[in-house]
């Protein structure tokens, strides 16, 4: 997981109360970075490539806003990973 600073150009929504519920605050990267690639990776403290070659490919990454202004980002990925080369 990453984290990161409070960037108060970085989008903002209210969280959902309820259990279960989607959270507002999870954002898919492409929406979080969109035109301020720099800024996101600044936030999530990785480098500007990272963000840009995780969008490029499809990667599943979701961000979220913390309790203390901070974002982390989590990837998500099916289980069991497909194997590669078909054999087992």
């Amino acid at each position: 997981m990453l984290r990161g600073r409070l960037d108060s150009s970085a989008p903002q929504k209210p969280s959902a109360s309820k259990r279960g519920a989607p959270c507002p605050d999870r954002l898919p990267l492409k929406v979080f970075a969109a035109g301020r690639q720099h800024e996101a990776a600044r936030d999530l403290g990785v480098q500007q490539a990272a963000i840009s070659k995780a969008i490029r490919v499809g990667r599943a990454v979701f961000v979220t806003r913390q309790a203390d202004g901070s974002y982390s980002a989590t990837e998500e990925k099916p289980f069991p990973s497909p194997r590669s080369g078909g054999a087992v």
